[in-house]
């Protein structure tokens, strides 16, 4: 017999080095789809909070620039937004009308959002009372945009 045919190693992976390697590469692939979840969830909620911060900046520079926007017009009209789960109505007006709604913009369902109505009042921008619109993420982060009688806009980081 050759003597160097009875001393060479097996070639190839056995069955359970196989499946050993099989099972931490499920592993990481679980733990980086959760990873990705939470990034995604996040950047979801980001961009719906600024969004929002947009659009209330946007209605407060409209009544500052005494739009008017529905016709019949004959002067400058407050502005407002309709802020609600899943959207968010730009009107014209004293209070929310779907009449007087001029534009809707559609956010996603990533953030748990009690409904909140602010009114611009024209020439000045200043609110027509304050408040603060607090919303959850789907993680339970929160995050607060709150509007002064100024008309001043923040929003507090998640």
């Amino acid at each position: 017999m050759d003597a160097s045919r009875k001393h060479s190693l097996p070639k190839g992976f056995t069955l359970p080095e196989t499946l050993m390697t099989i099972a931490l590469l499920a592993i990481l692939l679980s733990l980086s789809a959760l990873a990705g979840n939470e990034s995604y969830q996040r950047a979801l909620a980001v961009n719906d909070v600024e969004r929002m911060a947009g659009v209330l900046r946007h209605a407060r520079s409209l009544a500052q620039a005494k739009a008017c926007r529905v016709p019949p017009c004959s002067e400058a009209q407050a502005q407002g937004v309709y802020i609600f789960r899943g959207g968010i109505h730009m009107f014209e007006g004293d209070e929310f009308k779907e009449s007087s709604v001029f534009e809707s913009i559609t956010l996603s369902d990533a953030l748990l959002i009690e409904p909140m109505e602010v009114i611009f009042l024209p020439r000045s921008g200043n609110a027509l009372r304050g408040g603060s619109l607090r919303m959850t993420d789907a993680l339970g982060r929160s995050r607060t945009i709150t509007v002064s009688e100024i008309g001043v806009i923040a929003v507090e980081p998640f």
